[in-house]
């Protein structure tokens, strides 16, 4: 009886730990730096996390050595180092313990109204690898258009997991590569997704991130669409990620939401400039599903 009871509970604490609106993990990000016998000085930036309403919210965070800042532009959250003198094999590890929520369309439609930040302009313009105002784009945005929005969205979200094939590239190609070849990764997936949207006149953008249920690798880039109801609802239209037009599992965290990132110099995640010889960097990361979540008075940042 002792035995089934035991049971029970490890098994109801499980449904809750699953079945409850957050989940809280905590993430390292490695970063290894080959340094040559010559390398006066590293200037190293990096994607963290930031609180965001109704997506996420950062617990706790440290660094193995000293910021010289930690800055937010308006928009994205980086920290900065400054290393001098670096050894030849140079180490940089940022942790950090993060509580993330569903921001899906069915988890917002069941929430009602809320307010998240508003959309700007260029939410809705061309950029680079967001080709909105191509006109093989334009025609096509155009043969997907409803006066419902929500339908819009659906069409533009199902002709792209259909349209492309899912393929590793080693490089970004964007939304009319993705449109023309008919294959890329997860940033084409997104950055065609978001093109079709900017075309039809929807603030959209291709948001940059982790997730933690992750096979290759935990880097990933999804879109989010402003909706004037709900405020920004995350979509991700990549084949296989295990997301419907609806529905997304809570395994998202944000990192940015700008596709051509000036502080990274264009580059994803993490960027850097050397004095004297160059350098080699390499990352990795390490997340663990935090089965005790910390308690906070507030339910949702």
């Amino acid at each position: 009886m002792k035995k089934v009871c035991f049971i029970l509970i490890v098994l109801l604490a499980q449904f809750r730990l699953f079945a409850q609106d957050s989940l809280d993990y905590q993430v390292v990000h490695y970063f290894d730096l080959k340094c040559g016998p010559d390398t006066k000085k590293i200037l190293f930036k990096v994607l963290v996390p930031a609180d965001m309403p109704h997506r996420q919210r950062v617990l706790e965070m440290t660094c193995s050595a000293q910021p010289l800042r930690i800055f937010n532009d308006g928009a994205n959250s980086y920290a900065e180092f400054e290393l001098l003198n670096p050894a030849e094999k140079t180490s940089l590890t940022i942790s950090y313990k993060t509580r993330i929520w569903k921001n899906d369309y069915a988890s917002v439609a069941k929430k009602g109204t809320r307010f998240t930040q508003m959309y700007a302009p260029e939410d809705l313009l061309p950029e680079k690898y967001i080709e909105a105002d191509n006109p093989a784009i334009m025609q096509k945005a155009k043969s997907l258009a409803s006066r419902d929005t929500t339908k819009m969205l659906k069409n533009i979200y199902e002709y792209v997991a259909k349209w492309i094939s899912y393929k590793e590239t080693p490089f970004t190609y964007g939304a009319l590569k993705a449109f023309e070849n008919r294959w890329g990764d997860c940033t084409e997936f997104a950055s065609l997704f978001v093109a079709l949207c900017r075309a039809n006149g929807i603030p959209a953008r291709v948001i940059s991130g982790l997730t933690t249920d992750f096979g290759n690798t935990p880097f990933h880039n999804w879109a989010e669409v402003y909706m004037h109801k709900y405020g920004w609802v995350a979509f991700d239209p990549t084949v296989g990620n295990e997301a419907t037009f609806k529905e997304m599992k809570n395994k998202y965290i944000y990192l940015s939401n700008q596709q051509n990132d000036k502080n990274l110099n264009h580059h994803y995640f993490y960027a850097y400039k050397t004095w004297g010889d160059h350098v080699q960097a390499k990352s990795s990361v390490k997340m663990y599903l935090i089965k005790y979540p910390y308690k906070l008075s507030a339910k949702q940042p």
